[in-house]
């Protein structure tokens, strides 16, 4: 709901049209006025009330609908034998939280129908050389199955547009199909916390033939998200296996990534460039810590990519730090991120901007 000059007047999320998880209410200045938590569509949990300069004036407890106890002042403390029962209950109940935000850098997959574009413009500075400069589109869709399993599928390519080598073009178009189990996040009626986890598994190759200068344009890519660092390894297909745990403490988001992914050599050819071995294992993670503002999440995201095989291939190992922000909307949320890797002496001066916007399902 919004007030009539479009400032938010509610947000909360809702599930085959009932409240649940988080609800807020606002002063039309935008202060908070009130904040708790639905359990199908009931009030059920620690629910506070602020003035309009933001500061708390009364908590109640809600059980189910029926508000149980009410606070003598703001600074009083809920009885002991309602924090034991809310915290009892907790273990009983949860309920589907708000949906949880997506990142720059981070595995996409959670428990949610969605759909999301992100392009990222590239810039690489090794002096005394121009820059080189060029950008990747990746295109990522999920949809629910049966129960928790969910099916999910990415769109990848790029090019180099301008560059003080010989390498420009477009790079090659690199797809990933899989299948995850997906917790969706729960939502303990009695506080701001939620926690989801999700594992799975995928096979990924390039959708056509590929010339050496397409696989280099590809790997220079593909520093935007070292995570699928294996995805851009020359000429190669695979398959990867993962894991996410991901969720809320009061204004605190956090994800955590884990994976291992299997490289194929595709090539068959000693003139070709090639990952130089007919397999290797990339281990990859991210780790995303962020504020909640309601309106917006602000993170930081740092992610990590090692080859397991030799030396030479070890080379190619990445480590980036992004700097990310996402809006809170429940269909649209247009994302923002600085990308930049940890190590000048094998990327140069980088940096990619990415630009992105996800459409949320309901």
């Amino acid at each position: 709901m919004k007030y009539p000059d479009g400032t938010a007047r509610t947000r909360h999320t809702t599930v085959n049209g009932r409240s649940q998880g988080r609800f807020a209410e606002y002063y039309q200045s935008g202060v908070v006025r009130v904040r708790g938590t639905y359990v199908d569509d009931r009030g059920h949990g620690v629910w506070e009330y602020f003035d309009q300069q933001g500061h708390p004036h009364k908590r109640e407890v809600h059980w189910h609908g029926q508000v149980v106890w009410t606070s003598p002042s703001a600074n009083a403390e809920v009885p002991a034998a309602w924090t034991q029962r809310l915290a009892e209950e907790s273990q009983r109940i949860y309920v589907t939280g708000s949906q949880p935000p997506s990142y720059a850098t981070a595995d996409r997959i959670d428990s949610t129908d969605h759909m999301a574009a992100q392009i990222g413009y590239h810039r690489i500075v090794e002096d005394p050389q121009p820059p080189t400069a060029g950008a990747r589109l990746a295109l990522y869709g999920q949809r629910r199955l049966a129960g928790p399993w969910v099916a999910y599928g990415e769109l990848t390519m790029g090019g180099i547009h301008e560059s003080s080598s010989d390498l420009g073009g477009r790079g090659v178009p690199v797809a990933e199909l899989g299948v995850a189990h997906a917790s969706p996040p729960r939502m303990w009626g009695v506080s701001r916390q939620n926690f989801g986890w999700v594992a799975r598994a995928s096979l990924f190759g390039p959708l056509a033939p590929a010339d050496d200068d397409q696989a280099a344009v590809t790997a220079n890519l593909s520093y935007e998200r070292v995570s699928d660092l294996a995805l851009a390894l020359p000429h190669v297909a695979g398959v990867r296996a993962a894991g996410s745990a991901y969720g809320q403490a009061e204004r605190l988001v956090w994800r955590v990534d884990f994976g291992i992914d299997n490289a194929f050599d595709l090539s068959g050819d000693d003139d070709t460039v090639s990952i130089g071995a007919s397999m290797v294992q990339v281990a990859r993670g991210t780790v995303v810590a962020g504020i909640d503002l309601d309106d917006a999440v602000f993170a930081a995201e740092l992610s990590a990519a090692a080859m397991l095989q030799d030396e030479v291939l070890a080379e190619r190992s990445a480590r980036t730090l992004a700097i990310s922000g996402v809006t809170n909307g429940q269909t649209w949320r247009p994302r923002l991120a600085i990308v930049s890797p940890l190590h000048e002496d094998r990327f140069g001066r980088h940096f990619a901007v990415i630009v992105a916007v996800d459409y949320l399902q309901r």
